[in-house]
């Protein structure tokens, strides 16, 4: 009697090594083993214009290809953003770590400020300005340097609200927009001081 035979069929193996590389590369640009403290802030500043790119890319596709406006004012910012980045990062990895951070929380919170208040008013897309004191106590090991960005992303959030916005907001919601920015930030502080 004849058994009946099973054939497995094997799919490609997909390897994710090329892509792996090319990041960790990218991660690693400018890196210095011997300075410990100075290569994890490089770093995380890589990551952090790594993932502006990949933001620009998206918004580029998303805005400037899909949409029926060829030259649509997020894709042109969004392109704008990816150079300036990749200047940031150019600077981090020529040793310019302050400029390269100053710049980097500068041009983010400008133009989160200036997507916010021209280009799609009215979304609350400001409030993405609560990510960089996060990303501020990360890089920065003085409290001053991360309250100083705390401060000019919620005056530039609360400004946009008080001054450029055409809708009416209850005065709540700016006492919560505030709370919102000084809970996660205190949050990651008390983490970062107790690790």
């Amino acid at each position: 009697m004849k058994t009946a035979q099973l054939t497995i069929y094997r799919f490609p193996q997909l390897t994710l090594k090329p892509l792996i590389s090319f990041y960790t590369y990218l991660v690693n640009l400018g890196i210095d083993p011997e300075q410990k403290r100075e290569h994890r802030n490089k770093k995380l500043l890589n990551i952090l214009c790594i993932t502006w790119y990949h933001v620009s890319v998206i918004f580029i596709a998303i805005y400037g290809l899909v949409s029926s406006q060829l030259w649509h004012p997020i894709a042109l910012q969004s392109a704008t953003t990816l150079l300036i980045f990749s200047f940031v990062q150019y600077l981090n990895v020529k040793d310019y770590a302050e400029l390269s951070k100053f710049l980097f929380f500068g041009f983010s919170i400008v133009q989160c400020t200036l997507v916010g208040i021209f280009t799609i008013p009215g979304e609350l897309t400001e409030l993405f300005l609560i990510v960089y004191p996060l990303a501020a106590v990360v890089l920065y090991q003085r409290f001053t340097a991360h309250f100083i960005v705390l401060l000019v992303s919620l005056t530039a959030a609360l400004s946009s609200h008080i001054f450029f916005q055409d809708y009416d907001l209850p005065n709540t919601v700016l006492v919560v927009i505030t709370v919102a920015f000084f809970t996660p930030y205190l949050i990651v502080l008390y983490i970062k001081q107790f690790n």
